[in-house]
């Protein structure tokens, strides 16, 4: 249930020391402590809504905006910003905001958001961050694949996303490994992933995502046959 997830990023908590190894052997050696907080202006006063984002081609904003604005939607504390929208909403929202839009590419959900330290190498912060972001056992269930995309703008210790990417996945496998849980199947495709995720990396800001659509919302409806 990303509802839980989603009320999470509210809330100002310190994600777990890590105390553990790295895959493979070593230790963690003084890794920072990682705090999931959005920026204060973007919070909702209603604990209970998620913290969504809708992306759209550039110059659309606005026109999302209205869109989430209306009665079809009725997403609340609407932030037009680049190439999407910013909102909050019960889960209700963003069933209706993946029903409804129609200048939205993706409408996705957020997990966790931490400002990452630029003075320690970029993977291993991505690693910690997502470890403890969200409860893994229970977004990711038994016999589901999972899949990512990272996306990664002028950050200082890490620029590529494939590097993110991997990161991502090693922390989650890693989270459910010590859960007594099997590695999770590898989808072929991320359209074909029961859980799609993804990340952001903007400036040391990392915020992760549950994607709810998993492929572009221009193909709600599109049969192969």
């Amino acid at each position: 249930d990303y509802e839980d997830l989603g009320r999470r990023s509210f809330r100002d908590q310190n994600v777990r020391d890590m105390r553990d190894t790295f895959p493979g052997g070593g230790t963690r050696r003084n890794l920072p402590e990682i705090r999931p907080s959005p920026e204060p202006s973007t919070r909702s006063e209603n604990e209970n809504e998620c913290r969504y984002f809708a992306s759209c081609a550039p110059g659309l904003e606005g026109v999302l905006a209205a869109e989430l604005s209306s009665g079809l939607v009725s997403a609340t504390n609407v932030q037009p910003g680049r190439a999407g929208v910013g909102f909050f909403g019960s889960k209700e929202t963003g069933y209706r905001a993946s029903l409804w839009l129609r200048t939205a590419v993706r409408v996705m959900v957020e997990v966790a958001a931490a400002d990452l330290d630029p003075y320690v190498a970029g993977g291993d912060e991505v690693y910690a961050f997502v470890r403890w972001a969200g409860d893994w056992e229970r977004l990711v269930p038994p016999g589901c694949m999972f899949g990512v995309v990272s996306h990664v703008w002028d950050c200082s210790s890490i620029s590529n996303s494939a590097t993110a990417s991997t990161r991502v996945k090693d922390a989650i496998c890693d989270h459910l490994r010590d859960a007594g849980r099997p590695k999770p199947a590898r989808p072929d495709h991320y359209q074909d992933a029961d859980v799609p995720l993804q990340l952001s990396l903007f400036k040391d800001r990392a915020v992760l995502y549950r994607d709810l659509n998993g492929t572009s919302l221009h193909k709600r409806g599109y049969r192969d046959k």
